[in-house]
């Protein structure tokens, strides 16, 4: 028998124009890509693997209109009867979201690099971002301090200090020793701030 979805998140319904009602009363798959004929001959795949990867595809908004939605197909068995879980991912969303990351990188890189300090964005600890006066200040290039635990570069005499700070969270402005790639201590100045 064909198949038919059944039933969808909110996501879903939202995207492509049905109302959870219209998804319950069966949606055949057929309707909804750009595609049937290639479906339908890549059905035995599905049954043979249980799982059928369709990639970035068209799919067809209830208004015909379409959009560009990865596809994966997931099959099962429960009761004595094929179940198929399929996922659909709107890939104009996820284009959206990385241009907002390589957008929110290059104001960080235009603001951080017009600043006369070092500056570095941490997450658990470890070098998410930084400029380039941070890593000429501890002596290492700058695609090298992504990724680094902050206290490789915490002289061993201030480690327990800066680890205390970190995690209470402080934001107030206190001085330790840093610790250069070629070993050598520095004085520095620091202050943390908790991104929400």
């Amino acid at each position: 028998s064909a198949l038919a979805v059944i039933q969808a998140n909110l996501a879903f319904c939202r995207t492509l124009g049905y109302s959870p009602e219209e998804v319950a009363a069966g949606l055949p798959l057929s309707r909804l890509v750009a595609d049937p004929a290639e479906l339908h001959a890549r059905l035995p795949d599905l049954i043979e693997k249980g799982e059928l990867d369709l990639g970035p595809s068209k799919v067809r908004r209830k208004d015909g209109s379409f959009v560009e939605m990865d596809l994966r197909i997931g099959g099962t068995v429960i009761d004595g009867k094929a179940l198929f879980c399929v996922v659909a991912r709107d890939l104009a969303e996820q284009r959206a979201a990385a241009q907002s990351l390589r957008d929110s990188e290059a104001r960080f890189r235009t603001l951080s690099e017009a600043a006369y300090e070092g500056i570095a964005i941490t997450e658990r600890g470890r070098v998410v971002q930084a400029n380039q006066q941070l890593a000429e200040l501890l002596g290492v290039p700058l695609e090298q301090l992504v990724g680094r635990l902050v206290m490789d570069f915490v002289a061993p005499e201030s480690r327990r200090k800066v680890e205390e700070l970190m995690r209470s969270g402080s934001e107030g402005v206190y001085e330790h020793w840093a610790l250069r790639a070629d070993g050598v201590r520095i004085p520095v100045e620091a202050q943390g701030k908790t991104l929400k």
